[in-house]
């Protein structure tokens, strides 16, 4: 039996594992799994692992795999995932990069704790959105027999739609 509870997994990526585990104590109570990684290459695996996704908060400056190039490549296969950056190089440089590569939030270190629930229960509930809209998209194809490769052009197209909101949802906080 598949499980349809929309549970509220959110991945954190940080190398720093005091920074992690005080990441993932603090947003405890607005989730109901967190998963952590300490770098971009740990955290695709997880993804891939854990499609329940629903949002991810990353450093930028680790090892391995920087938290740009993660955010690339998890557009780069089209997943809307919201993504919130958080990183200790708050420079215009690094937040004109956030907003080209689509991530759906920008914090700098050291945070406000207040700060970073409010966010994340945003891209929270942003993220569990997405779910539910994926899953109506795969009963509608269930029920009406169109072909697969038509679903996933739907798809494709939902999630340029959400990428595009998140973008310039983004952009409007800073130009505002």
């Amino acid at each position: 039996m598949q499980n349809t509870n929309l549970g509220r997994t959110v991945l954190i990526v940080e190398d720093e594992e005091d920074l992690n585990e005080i990441l993932a104590d603090l947003l405890s109570p607005i989730c109901d799994k967190i998963l952590t990684a300490s770098n971009g290459e740990e955290a695709l695996q997880l993804i891939e692992t854990f499609p329940e996704i629903c949002a991810v908060l990353s450093d930028i400056k680790m090892p391995k795999m920087d938290g740009f190039e993660l955010l690339r490549q998890i557009r780069s296969n089209f997943n809307p995932v919201p993504f919130v950056i958080l990183t200790a190089y708050g420079d215009s440089q690094n937040y004109l990069k956030a907003i080209q590569l689509n991530a759906t939030d920008f914090l700098e270190k050291p945070f406000d704790q207040n700060a970073v629930m409010t966010i994340m229960q945003r891209a929270i509930a942003y993220g569990l959105e997405i779910t539910k809209i994926e899953r109506k998209l795969e009963e509608i194809y269930q029920a009406s027999g169109i072909a697969e490769e038509e679903l996933e052009e739907i798809k494709r197209a939902k999630r340029t739609v959400l990428a595009m909101r998140i973008e310039s949802s983004l952009y409007s906080k800073k130009t505002s």
